[in-house]
């Protein structure tokens, strides 16, 4: 039993003494790549500096030659350059690291890595860290940087103006603001616009190094839509680099029932779905899917189908009737075509009625679409 002891002991002792012996080794060796200065505190900066540089020096301590195979740096952190060929020793290499400062405020410390050709006894790399630290001061914003999309020397604050949620029976307004970005004045005017769209620019004349407004007013009884809606617009300038300049409005057009009398709703339409989601399970690629999803209209009013879009132009409808009187059936029929997709696929049609208790109805056809071999 004591000899088992003795024997256990000194085998503690001997495992110690070896993995005591490879760490020294290992810190011994982990300085043949000797930099003057492993951290570089950059102080403060400006953003608006850009980038920031520092070339750090090291020396091979080792007896062989050494060669960096590769640096690792973190965020924002680059090393744009450092010596490539192999250093016989005692040969003196550099290190340059730039640091991003545009969009990076605020306090920082970046590690980088500097890797070797050099294995140790265990078959790990040598790796050396060093460091760069400092303290971007933010960028004072400019007048420019609120209107981040550019066109030519005009500048908008947004390229989407979106109309949510607007009623049929109802004018709304949003505003583009406009930014000048020349030296000389701008005029603006609004190319061909749509009846729905009415429109003033405050102000006409856009002096330079000046802000304005383009106040757009969208008249839904006038689009005579429903749902969701796309426009382009288009605003002529005697700007010389791009006279004229393209921004989208969208609008979701509900069907305003604000003005119906309680008797009124009692015997509104009301439109009611057998099944409103279906799945094919699994189909190959090219494979032509069909399914017609029936409804009906349980109220005491002819059902109207305002509209009917897919979410994907994958999926073809056909709807029997656009009008459903009251206690009658219809259907609406979708084809999915699944040439060129793949994996799991969900498709919603969109049918917008006149049923105030549930104008928006959705079906929807998923499954997965197995890829061609």
């Amino acid at each position: 039993m004591k000899h088992n002891i003795l024997f256990l002991r000194l085998l503690f002792i001997f495992a110690f003494s070896k993995v005591f012996f490879t760490l020294f080794a290992t810190a011994q060796n982990s300085d043949f790549l000797g930099f003057g200065k492993t951290v570089h505190d950059f102080g403060t900066i400006r953003e608006e500096k850009g980038k920031v540089d520092y070339t750090f020096m090291f020396r091979n301590n080792h007896d062989t030659l050494v060669t960096i195979v590769n640096v690792v740096a973190g965020c924002g952190c680059t090393a744009s350059d450092f010596t490539q060929t192999p250093l016989a020793p005692g040969d003196t290499g550099y290190l340059q690291v730039t640091y991003t400062t545009t969009n990076r405020p605020g306090p920082f410390e970046q590690r980088v890595t500097v890797v070797t050709d050099i294995f140790f006894d265990d078959g790990t790399r040598f790796f050396k860290h060093i460091h760069v630290k400092g303290d971007v001061t933010p960028r004072v914003p400019t007048t420019l940087d609120n209107y981040p999309i550019g066109h030519g020397k005009l500048h908008f604050n947004t390229s989407h103006l979106s109309f949510d949620k607007i009623k049929n029976t109802r004018d709304s307004t949003l505003v583009l603001g406009l930014y000048n970005n020349w030296d000389k004045p701008m005029r603006l005017d609004l190319s061909d616009p749509p009846d729905f769209i009415s429109y003033q620019f405050k102000p006409a004349v856009l002096e330079p190094d000046s802000e304005g407004k383009l106040y757009i007013t969208y008249h839904a009884k006038l689009k005579g839509d429903y749902g969701l809606v796309f426009d382009q617009l288009t605003i002529t300038t005697d700007d010389n680099d791009i006279p004229q300049k393209q921004f989208f409005i969208s609008a979701d057009i509900r069907e305003d029932f604000s003005g119906m009398t309680s008797r009124a709703l009692r015997n509104a339409p009301k439109i009611k779905i057998e099944k409103a989601e279906v799945s094919f399970d699994t189909i190959s690629s090219g494979d032509v899917y069909e399914y017609t999803f029936h409804f009906s209209n349980t109220g005491k009013r002819p059902l109207l189908l305002r509209k009917i879009t897919s979410s994907c132009a994958c999926v073809t409808i056909e709807a029997s009737s656009l009008r459903v009187e009251p206690q009658a059936e219809a259907s609406i029929k979708a084809v999915f075509n699944s040439a060129n997709r793949a994996g799991f696929q969900r498709h919603t049609i969109t049918v917008i009625t006149n049923a105030p208790e549930k104008p928006i109805a959705y079906l929807v056809l998923q499954g997965h679409v197995i890829p061609p071999r």
